[in-house]
């Protein structure tokens, strides 16, 4: 097992979701899902404010929301769930989250970092990791693989193909994909 990622387990995909799933590649092309949804968070900042009033420490609302998504997967962790082939499913035990922005300068960055089993952790706990990362030194620039900018300079049809060779190897092994983030 990929020592990056939590424990997990493999479960056949009942025969009537593999029909879906078939039926569902048919209409590949037009996977695009829209959503908007609108979460009255009224209670969470007024208790973040007077947290805030009282001890002078201002709360993560990003937190928050992932103290919330995570306790939302944990209830029910097949959202998160992974197809193995087309007969399987990888439903990993844990809820890891991939968010957190950085201050450099003036400017709010995406970076990568990982809270890990974000299921098992306190609101407090979620808010204390995204603060000392916030804290910490400005993380340092990577630059994109090689691989990876050789593909941005593919012709569409190749990049197609490349995707697809790529989706059919997660598929195969979802656990060893993954890379420490």
């Amino acid at each position: 097992m990929n020592e990056n990622i939590g424990p997990y387990h493999v479960i056949d995909l009942p025969p009537v979701r593999r029909v879906l799933l078939s039926f569902i590649d048919l209409f590949s092309w037009r996977h695009c899902i829209f959503g908007l949804l609108e979460v009255d968070v009224t209670v969470a900042k007024q208790f973040m404010d007077d947290y805030q009033v009282r001890t002078g420490e201002r709360l993560s609302f990003t937190g928050y929301l992932t103290f919330c998504l995570a306790r939302a997967i944990d209830e029910d962790t097949s959202v998160q769930a992974y197809l193995k082939g087309r007969k399987q499913l990888v439903v990993f035990d844990d809820v890891d989250v991939l968010m957190i922005e950085h201050q450099i300068g003036q400017t709010r960055v995406p970076i990568g970092h990982v809270i890990r089993r974000a299921n098992h952790k306190t609101f407090m706990e979620i808010h204390r990791e995204i603060r000392a990362l916030q804290a910490g030194p400005n993380p340092p620039r990577k630059e994109a693989p090689s691989w990876l900018r050789l593909l941005t300079l593919l012709p569409g049809p190749l990049t197609k193909l490349v995707n697809a060779l790529i989706r059919m190897a997660m598929r195969r092994d979802p656990a060893g994909m993954w890379v420490a983030a």
